[in-house]
């Protein structure tokens, strides 16, 4: 087999992970992104870090060495010396196979095969084994904890109450519109189209673009908000609370600091247990109690990347919608905005 110029000193087998890995990151940096804060990175950024994460525990490692074995053990370091979440395991685990299947796409030359997908149906749930050798260290196995916080009307009113200005034009956009944090204090106002009622989103954390219908309720709200603060706003910004730096390290802190605020924010509205990311959770409980919409359409405007994660929200469907919802399963889907805010 005729091996490409970039590994043509990678002899099967013999290459270290830290090559790997890195030629990886160098395929998918090549392609032109749409997020200027992803650096024209297609890779999401959070991608970048779990593999950051992972890089160390691999790179002396040769891809000789990856077999069933070495996955199997992977898998078992992490739950019993890491002792991670079986989320975090999955977390993983994913971003390396997704690693090791562009390489053994590209270059099966140097990878002759993928030992992640060789692992059994749910490897990262701890076993019998797992706990017992947990339990001599007085350690116990971790179990995945789903967040299914709802939020109540009467909290809503508490909140908006002690919100004003651009803190409270930011919850109700979140709340409305299922948008991530950094989705929101990134937007520009070019991205917001009144007329067409829609949001479009060039900084997806999966690295995609994708438009967001606006509620009457959000479209009202932003509308009055951007005539208020017309020729205020810094570099067309929707928002104060980010300068502009699309630096990893900044966008990481402004993140936390929104969180801190809304946080605070939250206390002093007196609601207890709630997390700003429950706004996303709460805002796509409503897409699928208020509109007719599949699961593949409601993905597409909350930026699911996997259809399963949507499955927890199945049973929110009422039952005479659930006969009428929108079957659409092609792979290129188009549909009309101004259904779904009919709908809405």
């Amino acid at each position: 087999m005729q091996q490409s110029r970039a590994t043509a000193n990678w002899p099967l087998g013999q290459t270290r992970c830290k090559k790997l890995l890195r030629r990886f990151l160098c395929l998918r940096l090549r392609k032109p992104g749409p997020a200027p804060f992803n650096c024209n990175n297609p890779v999401p950024v959070s991608d970048v870090k779990l593999l950051d994460t992972i890089r160390p525990g691999l790179e002396l490692f040769s891809t000789g060495n990856l077999n069933y074995d070495w996955a199997d053990a992977w898998i078992r370091t992490m739950k019993r010396e890491a002792h991670l979440a079986p989320s975090t395991i999955c977390h993983r685990h994913g971003e390396l196979a997704r690693c090791f299947d562009l390489m053994l796409r590209k270059h099966p030359d140097v990878l002759a095969q993928n030992p992640l997908r060789l692992l059994k149906r749910g490897f990262s749930t701890y076993t019998e084994e797992d706990r017992k050798v947990l339990a001599r260290a007085d350690r116990e196995a971790k179990y995945d904890i789903e967040r299914d916080r709802r939020l109540a009307p009467e909290e809503e009113t508490a909140i908006l109450n002690v919100l004003e200005g651009d803190k409270r034009v930011f919850f109700i956009l979140a709340l409305e519109t299922a948008m991530r944090i950094r989705e929101c204090y990134t937007l520009d106002i070019l991205q917001v189209n009144a007329a067409e009622r829609t949001i479009h989103l060039e900084r997806s954390k999966n690295g995609d673009n994708r438009q967001v219908p606006m509620s009457s309720v959000v479209r009202a709200v932003l509308v009055d908000y951007i005539a208020a603060h017309r020729g205020e706003t810094s570099g067309g910004r929707l928002f104060p609370f980010w300068d502009g730096d699309t630096s990893v390290r900044e966008l990481d802190r402004i993140s936390a600091a929104v969180l801190r605020m809304f946080s605070d924010a939250f206390e002093r509205a007196g609601v207890v247990g709630l997390h700003f990311h429950d706004l996303r959770h709460e805002a796509t409980c409503r897409l699928y109690q208020r509109t007719w919409l599949s699961d593949v359409l409601i993905a597409k405007i909350t930026g699911h990347y996997d259809l399963r994660m949507l499955r927890w929200y199945a049973s929110l469907k009422k039952p005479d919608r659930a006969m009428m919802r929108v079957r659409n399963t092609s792979s290129d889907i188009s549909f009309s905005y101004a259904l779904i805010i009919d709908l809405w």
